[in-house]
């Protein structure tokens, strides 16, 4: 009878070990782990939508498999991996799409319908924790509270505190890398072999003696910003991980070059010695002067004997050097604005610009609309080869939802812009890539038009929508630097108030209006007044358009009469 039991009790848990070495047991198992638990309440909460994820630092470099992680993406449905993704249905072990995958329960989540997920870093336990607390099920079910526990020693747990059907939907396991070679262990996939349950606890045991040799450049530390003055001198320090399990000795470098990489402004090199296994450190290069204007290159690079990732080695970004910057105080800088954005000073957001107080913004007093669709256009000529420019930006958008981003067109197309450091996120409203949620504060960006030629005339455009349902604060953009661009002066009108029998038509023109009559043949009268009242254009005509020359215009309101009928007033900014 005893021994029934006992094997009753052994056949109730879970336990194995993959082809890398790792081992798993649950707490069902007779020997296994109890029941573990850590609290991520008062940790930071990661505003995720639904299908969503978020690239974070983790607190220490954590061991997985062949490599060492210094971040990871956690995503809304329920898994972390190296890979930006989004995916909402979950898939069986290995998956050759996703790298790195850690999943305590890849299903269809969705934060936004309920609950939140949390992150905490637990000193005493030296571990970190993502919890996802009470979230729904997008279709019906749920709520799930669950959690993985990464360890410093790369050991990690799985734990479930409270579980709602359904629960033979999910895929719950580890892998390593694209899962290649066996390096994988999928505890359940859709309810098999078992379903799980509430006060589950499934630990994940990383083999002793694997011996890695990694080391990379992580992050710049300084400059801050990549948006330099010419002339400016400055020390770049950057973060060196070494995700190696031994002690390294290894050579950094700083190279600078012009964007196209072949002449080498700047070139430096330090030694490292007896870097710690599985540490930060950060490194200071001598000072440099930067006496030339336009974008620039900047690769740091590591090189370690026997480095086994050296796809990581080195590290690339960009600085720009302006030739011509505005920050919007005295002018809106030869933008034209529609569907609501506005340049002035807001009183909401950030309440103020990156630089002084004018800014130009979605709404500068209240939250953009619903169903909003507002372009921001500037025309520019390019003067230079490997033009560029870069500016400050703040949002605060419903996340993943509403969003802007930035086109180009030097055909009659429109073109996506990326930063060179990537947008937030994809945006439903945009149906592309762009910045959503909310950007902590000013931020700086840079783009690089590589496909401009010199002497096109490029339109730049900032874009933004909206869906119907909830709004945000909005988009504000400052400090518009540039090199290799000449703006063209642009007028636009604002045209919210002209109706009636009378309307102007091609709202973001270059240096002309054009009004529009109902009906031809018949003889119409314009008058047109500045604000203080002196006619600047009195004009007949007969046919179906008008079109006037503005470009001695000044900024500001005019009024136009039409066939002797009342005032109405319209826009022209330069």
């Amino acid at each position: 009878m005893k021994l029934l039991l006992l094997f009753v009790l052994l056949s109730q848990g879970h336990s194995g070990q993959d082809s890398f070495g790792y081992r798993f047991i649950d707490s069902d198992t007779t020997g296994g782990p109890g029941f573990v638990w850590i609290d991520a309440s008062g940790g930071d909460t990661l505003e995720l939508a639904d299908d969503d994820n978020a690239l974070i630092n983790l607190p220490f470099i954590f061991p997985f498999y062949s490599q060492a992680l210094r971040e990871i993406y956690v995503v809304s449905n329920g898994y972390l991996t190296s890979t930006y993704t989004r995916a909402a249905s979950n898939l069986s072990l290995p998956v050759g799409n996703l790298e790195n995958l850690i999943s305590p329960w890849w299903d269809d989540l969705n934060p936004v319908s309920s609950g939140q997920i949390l992150t905490k870093y637990d000193s005493t336990q030296d571990a970190f924790v993502v919890e996802w607390e009470s979230v729904a099920h997008y279709h019906s079910g749920g709520p799930y509270t669950f959690e993985v526990i990464l360890y410093r020693n790369g050991n990690i747990a799985f734990s479930y505190l409270h579980l709602n059907p359904p629960l033979n939907s999910s895929t719950i396991g580890i892998q390593g890398g694209d899962g290649a070679n066996g390096n994988f262990i999928q505890y359940i996939y859709n309810g098999q072999p078992f379903l799980p349950h509430d006060s589950l606890t499934v630990y994940f045991t990383r083999p002793s003696g694997v011996q890695l040799i990694d080391v990379y450049p992580s992050s710049v530390i300084s400059p801050s910003s990549p948006i330099l003055e010419h002339g400016t001198s400055l020390s770049p320090e950057l973060e060196i991980v070494n995700a190696s399990s031994d002690t390294m000795n290894f050579n950094v470098y700083f190279i600078l070059t012009n964007l196209r990489g072949t002449d080498t402004l700047a070139s430096q090199s330090l030694v490292l010695s007896n870097v710690e296994p599985f540490s930060m450190d950060t490194v200071q290069f001598n000072q440099v002067q930067l006496n030339r204007q336009g974008l620039l290159k900047v690769n740091f690079i590591t090189d370690a004997a026997g480095d086994e990732h050296p796809d990581n080695d080195t590290l690339t970004t960009y600085w720009i050097v302006p030739s011509l910057t505005n920050d919007f105080e005295s002018d809106s800088g030869n933008f034209v604005g529609s569907g609501g954005w506005s340049w002035g000073m807001p009183t909401i957001g950030p309440n103020g610009g990156h630089s002084g107080s004018r800014v130009w913004g979605t709404s500068l007093n209240s939250n953009y609309p619903n169903s909003a669709d507002m372009w921001l256009m500037g025309n520019f000529v390019v003067v230079d080869s490997f033009p560029g420019f870069a500016l400050w930006t703040w949002f605060d958008t419903e996340r993943r939802m509403d969003g802007g981003n930035v086109v180009y067109s030097y055909d009659s197309t429109w073109h996506l812009l990326t930063p060179t450091d990537g947008y937030s996120s994809y945006v439903y409203a945009l149906r592309d890539e762009g910045f959503t949620g909310q950007s902590s504060g000013w931020q700086p960006e840079v783009f690089i038009l590589n496909e401009a030629n010199l002497g096109d005339t490029v339109k730049i455009a900032f874009h933004f929508k909206s869906n119907r349902y909830n709004t945000g604060i909005g988009w504000f953009i400052d400090d518009f630097s540039c090199y290799g661009l000449s703006p063209i002066t642009t007028v636009g009108v604002n045209e919210s108030s002209i109706k009636g029998n009378i309307k102007l038509s091609n709202n973001i023109v270059r240096n002309y209006i054009v009004f529009e009559a109902p009906h031809k043949g018949i003889k119409n009268e314009i008058r047109i007044y500045d604000v203080s009242g002196r006619m600047v254009s009195h004009r007949i005509f007969t046919g179906p358009r008008l079109t006037l020359d503005v470009r001695e215009w000044k900024s500001g309101i005019y009024f136009v009469k039409f066939n002797g009928k009342k005032f109405e007033k319209f826009m022209v900014v330069r």
